[in-house]
């Protein structure tokens, strides 16, 4: 069954706010301030992520869900301007999944995704299984991970702190090469395949650059003390 969903503005920039833990209001703050025009970011919270709206004072466009965990549903009061669409609890699609859909119909290039930590681990690894999309979030921020998609032929600058526990994992089915500054052991004579990772790299400067030559990466940024 076909998603469909019809506005008439469109948006460059989108959040959605997912169930789960998510950053804290400081880092969803600066988040903000670095978009063109924070005024226009098309919201959607899809179920529970809700109550990470109402966390961070984010007035969602759009609410998507089946309801099966949001706690209390007179939270929906609180947002009276925000379009409500639920949907059953027995469908093709997870409630993020509607909500990226959502996105996509407005017109929305780049977005960010919110929420989505400290639950099932099947939810978590679907919410990954989405970063190998082409329409996947610039950046995913959890309550202790910041998690990001690094595409071939793209150069990445990324602020750091130094001392930062960096991971990196191919998710191409292919070989996977990347050139890489600010980290304490560089990637730059590695070929790597399905099933390599790099875990528990070290950022030794307040920026980390990667340059993809070959692939797709997932970069994974521990967010808390590990």
């Amino acid at each position: 069954m076909p998603l469909v969903f019809r506005y008439i503005e469109p948006m460059d920039v989108g959040i959605v706010c997912t169930g789960g833990l998510g950053p804290e209001k400081e880092l969803v703050a600066s988040l903000l301030s670095r978009t063109e025009d924070p005024d226009r970011i098309f919201v959607v919270a899809a179920d529970s992520g809700l109550l990470l709206c109402r966390e961070y004072g984010l007035t969602p466009h759009l609410f998507v869900g089946d309801l099966d965990s949001l706690p209390d549903r007179s939270v929906l009061h609180a947002f009276p301007r925000t379009e409500v669409r639920i949907f059953p609890r027995d469908k093709d699609y997870t409630d993020t999944e509607l909500a990226i859909e959502a996105l996509r119909e407005r017109g929305v290039h780049r977005w960010f995704l919110l929420g989505g930590g400290g639950g099932r681990a099947d939810q978590f690894l679907g919410i990954v299984s989405l970063c190998m999309r082409d329409f996947h979030p610039e950046v995913w921020l959890t309550h202790r991970e910041e998690i990001r998609v690094l595409r071939e032929g793209c150069r990445y600058r990324i602020d750091v702190q130094r001392g930062d526990v960096i991971s990196l994992f191919p998710l191409s089915c292919g070989r996977c090469r990347a050139v890489t500054r600010g980290l304490r052991w560089p990637l730059d004579s590695l070929e790597w395949r399905p099933g390599d990772m790099g875990i528990s790299n070290e950022a030794v400067d307040d920026v980390v650059e990667v340059i993809v030559m070959e692939g797709r990466y997932l970069w994974v940024r521990n967010l808390a003390p590990v």
